[in-house]
């Protein structure tokens, strides 16, 4: 299968020629890196979770729960209503 077919059939999001590869990767780690490391982990531990099954929403509800709890989360609504950045600290 091609890089353009998996784009079609929902496989991949994104596509890049081989020369922008490195540019796009730095430019996603870069996305990735002012995130909250909290709330990464969460998200990664529950999307694992998703191949198992079972309590999926109740785990999300609780998820979401213990992240708007977090000082990430509520600098992240002021900087988003102050229309400005914010680094997020873990």
């Amino acid at each position: 299968m091609s890089a353009e077919e998996g784009l079609q059939l929902g496989l991949l999001t994104e596509v890049v020629p081989a020369d922008r590869l490195d540019a796009r990767v730095a430019e996603l780690a870069g996305q990735l890196a002012a995130l909250s490391p909290g709330a990464l982990a969460a998200t990664k531990r529950w999307t694992w979770s998703l191949a198992g099954g079972g309590r999926l929403l109740e785990q999300g509800r609780d998820l979401s729960t213990l992240l708007a709890m977090t000082e990430d989360a509520r600098a992240g609504m002021r900087a988003f209503f102050d229309r400005g950045a914010r680094s997020a600290r873990g």
